[in-house]
């Protein structure tokens, strides 16, 4: 059987390479891929397995906030290429998520889709689980449900947050930080309308529609609106937090609309959590993220630290979860440390329930 280094290797290659020379096809095993549809399962599921091969591992990917859901190009070549390394994949359709927007009620949907893959692949086989972007956050805290306690055995997580009040922040003043050090960067806009969408959804009847019409215009405009009398002290707080340069007081301004939306936000963050997120975790995130910065990956992974193992590899030559053309000199490392986040996707599963596993930090210097 090909060895997981080369399989590894093949597929931080292809992915580096927007999978141009198919080397995990032709390197690893042909795949065979059903789908299947409830009541067989919870949620409607395509699984790739290896074919004329014991899987090693089965793997749940669940997808982003992607119209496409699990039928998604990037996640399908994903999905095949851990297949062909010998793992059986898993990946549900989010019906919730194709719609790209956001909801406390997405913990729900992300412990459907661990129902649907738990079911599909067994007890015979270890089990982990792995998630793109937004939905990192669900899947964690649905993750550290007792329902599940036991059974995962490893978490994987790309381009993900650690308290979606950050993401939010950022996305209105594109500003970050971590220990520290600060940083600033243009939020992509799509980051920016899911965040003031969410907190529109307070808003009803005229009012929302005509704060709606703010959120993509230019300082001046809104800050006009900001004067404007015949909106509600509500309204104006939503038009000032669109301006606002400060995330403590962008986050202030959403509390007087209304404290419940930052409850919302807490339900569906694994900093709500930590202490109850099984196995073993390894996160990637790209220092070049324009929709969740690389700051609550580096949050994410300090606050496992203390619960047990976790690695944090920083990406640089990556957009979102896509491959990036590099600019200039960037933090964090290239294909060696793609690499090695292959390997740990790729291991022979570990049971839930085995000893413990050194943490380490898989940073690269740039």
């Amino acid at each position: 059987m090909t060895s997981v280094r080369l399989l590894a290797a093949a597929l931080a290659a292809d992915l580096a390479t927007g999978y141009r020379y198919n080397l995990t096809g032709r390197t690893g095993r042909p795949v065979e891929r059903l789908s299947l549809e409830p009541p067989r399962t919870p949620l409607p599921a395509d699984v790739y397995r290896p074919a004329g091969l014991t899987p090693v591992k089965a793997l749940l990917l669940v997808h982003g906030l992607a119209t496409e859901g699990k039928d998604d190009a990037r996640l399908r070549r994903f999905a095949e290429g851990f297949a062909r390394a010998g793992l059986l994949v898993i990946v549900p359709e989010i019906a919730e998520f194709r719609l790209r927007r956001i909801s406390p009620t997405d913990v729900q949907a992300a412990s459907n889709a661990l129902r649907t893959a738990v079911a599909i692949a067994g007890d015979g086989v270890p089990f982990a689980a792995g998630s793109f972007s937004y939905a990192v956050g669900p899947l964690l805290v649905a993750a550290a449900e007792p329902e599940f306690s036991g059974r995962i055995g490893s978490l994987f997580a790309f381009g993900g947050f650690f308290d979606l009040r950050n993401v939010f922040t950022f996305a209105l003043t594109g500003r970050h930080e971590f220990l520290g050090e600060k940083y600033e960067a243009a939020p992509d806009p799509f980051v920016r309308r899911l965040a003031a969408g969410f907190v529109l959804n307070r808003f009803g009847g005229e009012e929302r529609e005509k704060l709606g019409a703010l959120i993509d215009q230019d300082r001046e405009a809104i800050l006009r609106a900001c004067a404007d009398p015949g909106l509600s002290l509500r309204a104006r707080h939503f038009a000032r937090a669109l301006v606002e340069e400060d995330p403590v007081k962008v986050i202030d301004l959403i509390r007087k609309i209304d404290n419940g939306i930052l409850l919302d936000m807490w339900k569906v963050s694994p900093a709500s959590v930590i202490p109850s997120i099984p196995g073993k975790v390894v996160l990637a995130h790209s220092t070049a993220d324009s929709l969740v910065p690389f700051t609550e990956s580096q949050r994410l992974h300090h606050a496992l630290r203390g619960r047990g193992p976790c690695t944090l590899a920083l990406l640089r030559s990556w957009s979102h979860v896509d491959r990036a053309a590099a600019r200039g000199r960037r933090k964090g490392g290239g294909a060696m440390t793609v690499y090695r986040v292959m390997r740990e996707v790729l291991a022979p599963g570990l049971p839930a329930e085995s000893g413990r596993i050194r943490a380490r930090s898989a940073k690269e210097s740039p």
